[in-house]
């Protein structure tokens, strides 16, 4: 496999394929999406720890106005968490702020489908 990187993240090419325009464009804005994602984190009272998971476009809506999340730089943009359930953003610690960068931050995987169609995998 193939690997570079674009954004500062770490680009994984399926055999076969090769660094074009076309593919690096694909990535760019993919990863600029990541980036533009929101993060949410919640206590999950079942496994006694916290939660985290990028915000499915509803949820990041129906956040967007809210006052519970923190900002972090990603990339050059600004990311957002978001608390929910009664955490709240000055109980995130330093290592909860990591976990978060690294979702943003994690390696992304091109292929190309049996269509010939190229396709992020993550």
């Amino acid at each position: 496999m193939n690997e570079l990187t674009v954004e500062n993240v770490s680009v994984k090419l399926s055999p076969g394929l090769k660094l074009t325009p076309e593919i690096r464009s694909l990535v760019a804005e993919y990863i600029r999406n990541r980036f533009l994602t929101s993060v949410i984190a919640w206590n999950d009272s079942g496994a006694k720890k916290l939660a985290m998971r990028f915000a499915s476009p509803a949820e990041a809506d129906r956040l967007k106005n809210g006052e519970d999340f923190l900002t972090v730089e990603v990339g050059g943009f600004t990311g957002r968490i978001y608390t929910l359930f009664g955490l709240t953003p000055f109980q995130l610690t330093d290592e909860d702020i990591a976990f978060a960068r690294a979702l943003w931050f994690e390696p992304v995987y091109v292929e190309r489908s049996e269509d010939g169609r190229l396709y992020i995998d993550d």
